[in-house]
């Protein structure tokens, strides 16, 4: 597909778990990581609209890691969106990057419309807890801003609306029958509903609206079996992103891996910072 029939592309990464002053998390640095993917996203995809990232954004939910994701963002040769996981603290978060936009007070979600859809940036935390939440504000805010317009939608979260078959992770997947309806009544307009969370590669369909769910940049989930130990669970492969197609007739995504060569110039020049 030629990129002048695109309507737009879209950069997703999840859950890239910034830790500072510690630049190590499960033997590897996650900022290095991140900045491998920002480097390849200049390189090759500064056409694109935007980069949304989905959450997890400081694995401590610290105002120091806030400032040294900022700092590595201002790298980035495309704007950006931020949506909060569950390991992130809203307050922490806003007291850094202060222009974040929010229609909820409380939370951090808001829409914008675009030629080709309505973007729709949701915030599934309940701070404290890995478990997700949507409450009945939550829920009016996005039933209001649903029924308000009847273009297309793309619906960006941190936490998968559905349990995937992975026993450790499912209990914390958002359950909401209520979002599940509303969601349902709008499923022949929602384009794609993108998660993080899983550090996992999802896709498929869910009442009748397609789902993809993102490797972490920072490290993998591989055996999701039941585990008190998170460390049986992780795999560090080379950083992953998502970039999202959206042609007249089409909505395509595609997952991305960094090289090697890359990520390792980007943890030579951290180690050397």
């Amino acid at each position: 597909m030629n990129s002048a029939t695109l309507d737009a592309k879209l950069i997703l990464i999840a859950d890239p778990h910034l830790v500072c002053p510690d630049p190590v998390l499960h033997g590897k640095s996650p900022g290095a990581r991140l900045q491998a993917v920002i480097a390849h996203i200049n390189e090759y995809h500064a056409d694109a609209e935007m980069c949304i990232i989905l959450g997890d954004l400081a694995h401590g939910g610290r105002v120091d890691e806030y400032r040294y994701l900022e700092e590595t963002l201002a790298g980035c040769a495309i704007p950006y969106r931020l949506i909060p996981g569950n390991h992130d603290i809203r307050g922490n978060m806003l007291a850094v990057f202060d222009g974040t936009r929010t229609e909820v007070p409380g939370f951090i979600m808001w829409a914008e419309v675009r030629p080709y859809a309505r973007l729709v940036f949701l915030d599934t935390v309940q701070e404290g807890r890995s478990a997700a939440a949507f409450c009945e504000r939550r829920l009016a805010w996005l039933r209001a801003t649903l029924d308000a317009s009847q273009e297309p939608l793309l619906l960006m979260l941190h936490h998968p609306p559905l349990a995937l078959g992975f026993p450790r992770l499912d209990p914390t997947a958002l359950d909401s029958p209520e979002l599940e309806f509303l969601l349902h009544e709008n499923a022949h307009r929602i384009k794609l509903l993108a998660f993080g969370h899983v550090h996992r590669s999802i896709a498929g369909q869910w009442l009748g609206i397609p789902i993809c769910g993102l490797w972490s940049c920072a490290h993998q989930h591989t055996k999701q079996r039941q585990s008190p130990c998170l460390d049986d669970d992780v795999r560090c492969d080379p950083p992953w992103f998502g970039i999202v197609r959206i042609a007249p007739d089409a909505t395509t995504f595609h997952l991305r891996t960094i090289e090697l060569d890359a990520l390792a110039r980007c943890s030579a020049r951290v180690a050397e910072a």
